[in-house]
C-alpha cells in the first residue's frame, strides 16, 4: 500500500571548500525536512529541504579560527530514490541515491562571496518504527561532492506516515 511520509530531523553538516592551497571548513546544525512517497516496502521518493540553520559554529581557514568569518547555507534542497531493506518489522537499513543542489554565503569583514553547487548526492542509514506509523531514522549522506566543496552530514529524524 502507498503511504506519503513526513521526516523533521537535524543533520550536522560538515563543509569544507578548496580555494588552490587554501581551504575553509565548518561544522554546522541545520534542521531538515523530508516528504516522501513510498510506493511499496522496497521503494520510496523522497524530496528533502533544509529549513533552518541551528548553530553557527566556527569557520577554520587552513585549521585556523577566523573570527568574523561566517559561513551560511542559505537553499538547501535534493531529490531521492530511496531504497529499504528490512530486517525486521520495526527494523530496516536504507540507501539513497539522488541529486541536491545546496547554496550559501561566506562573509569576511563586510565582502560576501557566494557559492553554489549542485550534484549527485547518496547515503546509507537504518531506521526503527514505534507506534506502528512512526519512526526515528539516523542516516549519512555526502550532499556535495564535487569541483573542490565536499558537504557531508549526519542527521537525526522522525517520521510519521499518513
Amino acid at each position: 500500500m502507498a503511504q506519503v511520509y513526513l521526516e523533521l530531523g537535524s543533520s550536522f553538516v560538515a563543509y569544507k571548500n578548496s580555494f588552490g592551497p587554501a581551504y575553509v571548513k565548518t561544522n554546522q546544525q541545520i534542521g531538515r525536512v523530508i516528504v516522501g512517497f513510498e510506493s511499496s516496502k522496497t521503494w520510496s521518493g523522497e524530496l528533502m529541504t533544509g529549513i533552518a540553520q541551528l548553530s553557527n559554529n566556527p569557520v577554520y581557514l587552513n585549521n585556523v579560527a577566523m573570527s568574523g568569518l561566517d559561513i551560511k547555507f542559505n537553499k538547501a534542497y535534493a531529490v531521492y530514490l530511496k531504497g529499504n531493506q528490512f530486517i525486521s518489522n520495526d527494523l530496516k537499513f536504507f540507501g539513497r541515491v539522488g541529486f541536491a543542489n545546496v547554496a550559501g554565503s561566506g562573509t569576511y569583514q563586510a565582502v560576501t562571496e557566494k557559492f553554489q553547487e549542485s550534484g549527485i548526492s547518496y547515503g546509507l542509514g537504518a531506521g526503527v518504527n514505534f507506534k506502528g506509523d512512526q519512526y526515528l531514522n539516523i542516516d549519512y549522506l555526502s550532499i556535495i561532492n564535487k569541483n573542490e566543496m565536499h558537504i557531508k552530514a549526519v542527521s537525526i529524524s522522525y517520521g510519521k506516515y499518513f
